[in-house]
Formats: C-alpha cells, sequence, structure tokens
C-alpha cells in the first residue's frame, strides 16, 4: 500500500515521469549528504573560532579534477586543544600553519591541527590541493551535457558539501568573507556569489578575480562555470540568467528579467529591507535540486522547473526563491533544525504577494497543506524546530510539515498580531541581524517587541510540538435559530493531547433548490477542548458549518453529522471552490481515520463529481479516488464484490466523462487519465489497446508518448493477452531513455510469479548504485514490482523480504534503504501482517534509523487498511 506510506522521503527521480523529457534532461537521484558534526560539535567548534576569511585560487581547466590554493585565517580563544579543518578527500602538498611547514593529521574529511602550534589569537594555514569532482549533485559537481558533449561545473553546497570544493570550517554558523579567483577554459563562463571585477586573457585560459564576498554561512557560497550562453541585464541589482547551450532555444530572458525585477522589488518594499546584494543571477541545471539552492545572490533551479514557469507565466516560484535571499542569506540560521522559518517564510511571504496580485480558485497552499496534514499524523512526525535533527540524514531536513505547517503557523502569527507588528518585526529582524547567523528565537523576540505581547505560549504550541489536532462544531438548534454553538478540539491520541489556540473563520450554509448558499461567517479564537461561540446564538439554523472557512486555520475538521449528511449529498451544489476542496478532503480524510466508509464516500463521488468542473479541485478527488482502489485491491478477498461494483463504477463513468468533456480538454484529460487507471474490466483493456493500435478513438483524443506508456504499463499489470508483443512493437517506436525506463517499469509490473521471482532476485542481490542511471532503474522496479491488486504474489515473498532486511540494512545505503521500506515492505491489510511486521521491529534490533521508520510507518499504514476495512464492515458491503 505504497500510497499510505506518504511520510517516507524518496531521495532522486523516483518515479518514470520525472525522466519522460527529452534526452536533455539528466535528472538523477538526490546524494546522500556528507558526514558532518553534530550540533554538538559544531558549537563547540564555533565557541572557539571567530574574525575568518578564506582566499582561494582555484583552477579548473583540467577536466578530471580541481586543482587550489587556498589560505585560511582566523582567530582562536584559545590553544588548549586541537581544531579541525574540513576538506574532502583531496591530495595535499604544502601545508603550512602559521607560516610553518607541517604534516598534519589528515583521515581524508578532516586535518587535525594540534593545540601546540596553534595560536591564541590570530591563525593562518596555506596548502595546496586537489581533488576529483564530483559525479552526484555534491560538492562540485561536473555534468556533461549528452546533446553536445561539452562540460558543466555545478556546486552544491548545502548543508555540509562546501569541504568537497575547498578546505574550511563547514558548518553554517561559522560565516566569514571568501575571496575567489578562478583560472577556467577561455570560453567558459564562471558565476559565482560576487561579480567579476577583472577577467585576465591567458593562453587557452581566462583568470577571474571575484570581489569579496559579505561574511556569509559555507553553504551560502556558489562557484558555476562552462560555456554557457547567458543573458545580462544592468540594474540595481544586476540580473543574470546562464543555460547549457543546447537548451538556448527553450529560453526566453526578457520574461525572466522582467518578472525577477518586479518581484525584488515587491518583495523589498513588502519586507522594509532592500535586496541586499549587488546581483542576482539564476542558474539553469538539469538536474534534481537536493535542497533549496538558493546561495547569496545566485540560485541554482532545475530546467524543467523554469520551463513550466516560463509556460505559466508563474511568479510565485521566484518570488519564493527570491525571499531566501532575505531569510537565509541576509540572516542565516543557527544550525538546521530552524530551517522551517526560511522555508516557511519563503512560502508565505511569496504567497501573499501572489494573493494580492490574482486569486486561484483554490489557492495552492490549500492543496500543499494536505501533505503536512498526513505526516502530522503520521508515526514519524516532528516539530517543526525538532529536538535534534541529524545533518547526515537526507531524510531530516526539509519536508511538507517544515514547510507548509510552519507557513499554517506563520499565518497564524500574522493573524495574531497583525500584519503591522507582523512586517515590522520582520524589518526589525532583517536589519538588525544583518549577514548574521541566529537562533530562530531571535525572529520570534523582534515580533514580540513589535506587538508589545509575550509569543512564548504561540512559540510552544506551534514550534515546539508535533501533531495535528481536529476540530469539530456541535449546535443545537430551537425553532430554526441557533440556541449553543461549541467548537470541540481534541489531538491525536487522547482529548487532552496537546491543546492549541489558533483564529479560524466559522462558515454557516443552508440549503437552498440549487445550491447551498452561505448564511453568515464569524472569526473566532479558540482555545482548549471547548470553546463556546456566543455571536452566532439567534443565527439561521445551517445545514452546513465548515470551522476552517477559507483555511485559515491548521487542523483537521471532522463535521458533524448534519454537515456530513449535507456534504455527502450536496457538495456539488457549493459554488465556492476552495470550501468544496477542502469537503472533499474531509470526507476523504475521515475515510482514513475510520469515521466514514469506502461505501459512503464512493457515494457521495457517483453523486458530486460529475458536475465537477474546477480542474484543481477534480484532479483533487481523482488522486483520492486512486488511493481509494489500492485499499479495496489491498483487502482482498474481502469485499471483493463491492470492489468490482465500485471500480466498475468509477471505470464506466470515467469514459463517459471524459468523452463528454471534449470540448474542455483539461477535463477531458483529467478523466481519461482515470479510465486508464481503473481499467479493470477486460472489455475496457481491450478498449485501451484499440486506441493504441488507432482501431478505435473519440472526439479530441491524442496519446502523448508518455501516456501511450502508462496505458501498456497498467495493461502489463493486468495479465493482458500479447502484451509483450504490444510492449515490442512501442519499444521500436519510442527508443528514448525514458522509453527504456517504461519499458521497464512493464517488465517488472507483470504478473508472472517466475518474472516477479527473477525481478526480486535482481533487486536482493544488486549492489548499492553507484551511476544516476542504475540508481533509476532500481527505483523503477521496485516500484512497479507488487502493484496493490498483485496481493497474492506479494504475499508469495513477503516472509522473505522481511527476513532479509536487516542483513540487506547492515551494507545498504539510505537512499536504497529508503526505496526498499516504500516499495517492498509486505503489506496485507489484516492483523497477521500488521503483527508480522511489528515482530520484524522488534526481533531485528540491529536495524538502521531508515528502515527503523519505514516498518513503523507500515505498520501504521496496516492499521489504517484494517480500520477501513472494518468500517467498511459495518456498514454492510
Amino acid at each position: 500500500m505504497n500510497c499510505l506510506r506518504i511520510g517516507l522521503v524518496v531521495l532522486g527521480c523516483l518515479i518514470l515521469n520525472a525522466c519522460n523529457a527529452t534526452k536533455a534532461v539528466i535528472d538523477q537521484p538526490t546524494p546522500a549528504i556528507n558526514s558532518a558534526l553534530t550540533q554538538q560539535q559544531a558549537q563547540a567548534r564555533q565557541a572557539r573560532i571567530s574574525d575568518v576569511s578564506y582566499q582561494y585560487q582555484l583552477d579548473i581547466t583540467d577536466p578530471q579534477q580541481l586543482r587550489g590554493h587556498a589560505q585560511l585565517s582566523f582567530s582562536l580563544t584559545d590553544n588548549r586543544e586541537p581544531i579541525k579543518i574540513d576538506l574532502a578527500t583531496a591530495q595535499v602538498s604544502q601545508f603550512t600553519l602559521n607560516g610553518r611547514p607541517l604534516y598534519p593529521n589528515y583521515d581524508n574529511q578532516v586535518f587535525t591541527l594540534p593545540a601546540r602550534l596553534l595560536n591564541s589569537g590570530r591563525n593562518q594555514i596555506t596548502l595546496h590541493y586537489q581533488r576529483p569532482y564530483s559525479t552526484e549533485p555534491d560538492g562540485l559537481y561536473r555534468l556533461q551535457d549528452p546533446i553536445d558533449g561539452q562540460d558543466y561545473l555545478f556546486s552544491f553546497l548545502k548543508p555540509s558539501s562546501a569541504k568537497k570544493l575547498f578546505p574550511l570550517f563547514d558548518q553554517l554558523d561559522i560565516r566569514a568573507t571568501f575571496s575567489l579567483q578562478v583560472t577556467a577554459p577561455s570560453s567558459w563562463q564562471v558565476i559565482s556569489t560576487t561579480a567579476a571585477v577583472e577577467v585576465i586573457e591567458e593562453q587557452q585560459a581566462r583568470r577571474w578575480q571575484f570581489a569579496q564576498t559579505e561574511t556569509i554561512s559555507p553553504y551560502q557560497f556558489s562557484l558555476h562555470a562552462g560555456p554557457f550562453q547567458f543573458w545580462q541585464q544592468q540594474g540595481q541589482p544586476s540580473l543574470g540568467l546562464y543555460v547549457r547551450q543546447s537548451q538556448v532555444q527553450q529560453v526566453e530572458p526578457q520574461q525572466f528579467f522582467n518578472r525577477t525585477q518586479a518581484s525584488i522589488e515587491k518583495l523589498a518594499q513588502r519586507l522594509g529591507v532592500d535586496y541586499p546584494f549587488g546581483q542576482y543571477n539564476q542558474v539553469l541545471v538539469p538536474v534534481s535540486i537536493p535542497f533549496a539552492m538558493e546561495s547569496s545572490a545566485t540560485n541554482l533551479v532545475n530546467e524543467r522547473d523554469f520551463w513550466q514557469q516560463q509556460q505559466q507565466q508563474s511568479q510565485q516560484p521566484i518570488l519564493s526563491d527570491l525571499t531566501r535571499q532575505w531569510f537565509g542569506n541576509l540572516v542565516a540560521i543557527k544550525w538546521w533544525d530552524q530551517q522551517w522559518l526560511n522555508e516557511s517564510m519563503a512560502l508565505y511571504i511569496s504567497q501573499q504577494l501572489t494573493d494580492d496580485a490574482h486569486q486561484s480558485a483554490v489557492p495552492q497552499h490549500t492543496f500543499d497543506k494536505q501533505q503536512a496534514y498526513n505526516e502530522d499524523r503520521l508515526v514519524s512526525s516532528h516539530a517543526l524546530q525538532p529536538s535534534a535533527i541529524n545533518p547526515n540524514s537526507p531524510l531530516q531536513h526539509v519536508d511538507a510539515i517544515t514547510q507548509q505547517k510552519g507557513l499554517s503557523s506563520l499565518k497564524q502569527l500574522n493573524h495574531l498580531i497583525g500584519d503591522r507588528a507582523f512586517y515590522q518585526g520582520i524589518q526589525d529582524f532583517l536589519t538588525q541581524y544583518r549577514f548574521q547567523s541566529t537562533p530562530s528565537e531571535s525572529f520570534l523576540d523582534t515580533l514580540a517587541k513589535a506587538a508589545k505581547t509575550d509569543l512564548t505560549p504561540w512559540y510552544q504550541q506551534w514550534v515546539l510540538s508535533s501533531g495535528l489536532n481536529t476540530l469539530k462544531a456541535e449546535f443545537q438548534c430551537d425553532n430554526n435559530r441557533i440556541s449553543r454553538f461549541v467548537l470541540h478540539q481534541s489531538g491525536l491520541d487522547s482529548p487532552q493531547d496537546n491543546f492549541k489556540s489558533q483564529t479560524v473563520k466559522i462558515g454557516l450554509f443552508t440549503k437552498g433548490r440549487n445550491a447551498l448558499h452561505r448564511n453568515s461567517t464569524v472569526v473566532v479564537t479558540y482555545d482548549g477542548a471547548t470553546t463556546d461561540v456566543k455571536r452566532l446564538v439567534g443565527s439561521r439554523c445551517p445545514d452546513l458549518v465548515y470551522p476552517n472557512y477559507q483555511d485559515w486555520g491548521y487542523v483537521n475538521v471532522e463535521l458533524d453529522n448534519k454537515s456530513l449528511q449535507t456534504a455527502l449529498f450536496e457538495i456539488g451544489k457549493l459554488q465556492d471552490d476552495q470550501l468544496r476542496s477542502m469537503l472533499w478532503q474531509g470526507l476523504w480524510n475521515s475515510v482514513l481515520q475510520g469515521q466514514l466508509s469506502l461505501q459512503q464516500y464512493f457515494g457521495a463521488i457517483f453523486v458530486n463529481l460529475p458536475s465537477e468542473t474546477e480542474p484543481q479541485v477534480l484532479a483533487q478527488v481523482l488522486n483520492q479516488l486512486k488511493q481509494a482502489k489500492v485499499y479495496l485491491e489491498q483487502m482482498q478477498p474481502l469485499h471483493q464484490r463491492y470492489a468490482r461494483q465500485a471500480l466498475n463504477g468509477v471505470e464506466q463513468m470515467s469514459l463517459r466523462l471524459a468523452m463528454q468533456n471534449s470540448a474542455n480538454t483539461t477535463l477531458r484529460d483529467l478523466w481519461f487519465e482515470q479510465y486508464i487507471h481503473f481499467a479493470t474490466s477486460l472489455s475496457a483493456q481491450h478498449h485501451l489497446a484499440k486506441l493504441l493500435n488507432g482501431k478505435e478513438g473519440f472526439e479530441g483524443l491524442q496519446l502523448p508518448q508518455q501516456q501511450r506508456w502508462g496505458i501498456l504499463i497498467h495493461l502489463s499489470r493486468y495479465d493482458y493477452p500479447n502484451i509483450n508483443r504490444l510492449l515490442n512493437q512501442e519499444s521500436q517506436r519510442d527508443n528514448s531513455d525514458s522509453g527504456a525506463n517504461y519499458l521497464l517499469a512493464a517488465k517488472a509490473s507483470q504478473r508472472q510469479s517466475q518474472q516477479k521471482r527473477r525481478w526480486l532476485n535482481k533487486v536482493m542481490q544488486q549492489t548499492t548504485p553507484t551511476t544516476p542511471t542504475q540508481f533509476v532503474q532500481l527505483a523503477t522496479v521496485m516500484q512497479h514490482l507488487y502493484p496493490s491488486e498483485q496481493k497474492a504474489l506479494s504475499q508469495a515473498t513477503a516472509e522473505e523480504r522481511l527476513a532479509q532486511l536487516e542483513q540487506l540494512d547492515s551494507h545498504r545505503d539510505e537512499k536504497f534503504m529508503a526505496l526498499y521500506s516504500q516499495y517492498l515492505l509486505p503489506m496485507s491489510c489484516s492483523y497477521n501482517g500488521k503483527q508480522r511486521l511489528q515482530n520484524t521491529l522488534t526481533q531485528q534490533a540491529q536495524l538502521s534509523t531508515v528502515s527503523q521508520r519505514g516498518l513503523k510507518l507500515a505498520i501504521q499504514a496496516e492499521q489504517q487498511c484494517i480500520s477501513i476495512s472494518e468500517r467498511m464492515l459495518k456498514h454492510g458491503t
């Protein structure tokens, strides 16, 4: 039940649609993060070091390795203990400490400098070194363009990869000035944190001298180089756009410059502080970005994301990236557990400015927040600012809780203290801590001073606590008027678990002949277990109450009985797109929590969804339906008769609505994609095969290559006759790299036990992938090996997959085990299956954190499926 493990972050290009563009797209997996200091080690080193400056002379003319000369200057409070300098896998020569030659203790990651040779006060280190370029996005990454063969270099220095570029104190709270000189091939452009002040022509090379930076953190530094096509626009700041030569035709630079300049002006006005740097460069890279890579004055962005933004003329991503130049670069966090502030602020400010410009039918935050809700219900939930974070783990950085719950929390804080104090506090914070690293508490302190209020309770409730609380309205009516109205708050584990206080807007609706009409709204700040809303006493008795109208709050809404019945039968009559979206999500959440049966949910689907015309809402509900299909298939053989009826109903409804919406391409495509996914009857599968070979069709239907492969993968899963012949024909039609991956997915998903065995053996025996292609292939096989409808085939090897878990875990990396945990832990939707997972967790005590987390999530997913199944039994199938 892969869709249930929403909280498990899998790194890299795991699904085929991430690789479906032209060969120019070179998406690769996110690398494992380098070993880094613990927070305690970093604090101890930072307490002794100050006034740091780095001077680097780098030679990147050699295509295989970087050569460098480095000078590090710093002050020490004492020389009682050794000091460690970070530099990864380098060959070092001519190392001097305070003018004295030294052969330092070096373990290929860290130099340990003896205390007796250090000064209490000023120290200086010089060294020559060379090291190979990184072969994945980590450190200084060398990439060869597969189209024209030209080489490019991109720096990926977050969170602790700067040591793969040069020697330094590689921790974010030791800020320093950086001086850089780079010798590069004469045809190359070189981009860094500051502007080039001099470019000197040499024989077959050019030497670039850059201005010294302000005091910045290591991850804020950047170095990108290659034969880029570039465009520049002078101004304050100057703007630059850099792209590979092979991708020039896809770029509209003036559109980028216009939107970027407008965004900088909006942000400076909203934040009350001018853009802090003299330039802003955007560098396009054809790989997945492992983290938000907004170094100071430079942004590294995935090419596909850029093309999409350009086509959609989307302003919000540009605003989000730019906001991090203030939050994250002008003022940096003290440690990685405070990343929520930068990420949340980037989203909150950018979405506010976007909403100011134009209102979408449903704010994107309403959709995005659902992922945070899902993760906050899981056993892996964490506070916005966790009590501990491991910078070595790629699973412990930015996720939906960090971003979306953080965004909601800032929204609550804004409501709590008001716009004037909120933005005055932001301005004071950015001014007071300019070019410093500071803890997130400093941000709260400046806002508290601006608001003249104590924000400690808010900080405790929203930043230091985890979990998602539930809000439910209860009301009584006499003579069609409300006589009592109460809001009830409950926690996940107990009625009084971690109560929160927040401001919400309550919406009251009554039925009309053809619509649900909004009668009134009221703004309420609730706290504790119950909150009486006396202002609603005397109001007209509603048919539907929604206590988080317009999505102000971060809370799970449980509808009262009367409102639930209204929603089930009348949701399609609501004119408010956002409220319809939130009600559909609420109905699905009620299914997941065992409060609403799948029969009732499907009933609401068949009654209301055919009239849905808002594409965002329709796409949301269709995705929920796909998850419902997985549940029904995992429950087999229970509820088999109902499952067949429900799936056939969606299959027929999807085809009918795809054909009816032939004039609306967006709705048609959404319904047709759903038809492909629900084509479980043999007649529907025959129909798909005929659509593939052109023997049938309907008005407006076209099958792009990605969709053709989607049909074939679906037919493979259901053992369609002559599927191998169809696959061979399609692979000849599409011989691209992405086509090869689609073919691999189709082969792995085929319903044949011997073939499953061969694929599983390959997964178990394969060494850790060493190339991006190998990683994508491994992820593809794991993802498609045991589809939900092939439960019997999955159970045939379930014991073996669990028995080998500890052995695999002992010699595979986090990326592999994250994939294994998401796709290959067996699920059966039964108490026996749950106990089997629990026994594995208990008996295999040496499992890594990643595998333990995967097992806990799988156990929780099993219990969720069991609860849904039992609710169906109570309802009657």
